[in-house]
């Protein structure tokens, strides 16, 4: 990620509004104790910590021992590069304004329960559901725990995600999308010349204020 954009106050949004919580559950793995961080560069630090799990998967199937999960990488941007998370070390009181975001997700293996066709929208919406539940989410520059439960991660981070009244009262513009990528795939293709955090001219892009993310 580049240097937020901006970090605006808003007021009446807290992260109370994100939902009930999940109950607790187990993590699946602790963060490596040497993990690598460096403050906005989150694919390169979830570069590293993909590297890390899928060693660990490969050394463990080598063994003979069980590997039950699938480990993503997930970007978090939008159209216009202007994606509000809360719970982030920067401003861990208020949102911040990121261009884009990386975090890295656990999630437990369907092993084949489903077939991947010609089921019905309540057959994905119940298996969706039971892959949240067993997903956690490795993000660096979170005030989370690290690893977070998918469902409090995402409650807390995008406090609207399960709130469609909060939802309404956000600025579209600050709305995330995500792109979902298998970390095998992400280790072989990922690269960066971090281009992009070159300050552009003044009054273009993300140098300029993108305002609250109230509407």
């Amino acid at each position: 990620m580049s240097s937020p954009a901006t970090h605006s106050s808003v007021a009446g949004v807290s992260l109370a509004n994100s939902g009930s919580r999940s109950k607790v559950l187990s993590p699946p793995l602790p963060l490596p104790p040497d993990s690598i961080y460096t403050s906005c560069y989150c694919e390169e630090n979830i570069y590293l910590l993909a590297q890390t799990f899928l060693a660990e998967a490969s050394s463990r199937v080598a063994a003979g021992l069980p590997w039950p999960w699938e480990i993503h990488v997930v970007f978090v941007s939008n159209h216009g590069k202007t994606v509000a998370l809360w719970a982030q070390k920067l401003r861990a009181s208020d949102v911040v304004v990121w261009d884009y975001h990386v975090v890295l997700v656990l999630r437990k293996a369907a092993n084949g329960a489903h077939p991947p066709t010609r089921d019905s929208p309540g057959d994905r919406e119940a298996r969706d559901a039971s892959a949240g539940a067993s997903a956690w989410v490795y993000d660096f520059d979170t005030t989370l725990a690290v690893p977070s439960s998918w469902k409090d991660y995402v409650g807390r981070t995008f406090p609207y995600a399960f709130d469609e009244e909060l939802k309404a009262c956000i600025d579209g513009r600050f709305h995330s999308l995500f792109r979902v990528i298998p970390a095998a795939v992400y280790l072989d293709h990922f690269a960066s010349d971090r281009s992009h955090m070159i300050v552009p001219a003044p009054g273009v892009g993300l140098a300029t204020s993108v305002g609250a993310v109230l509407r």
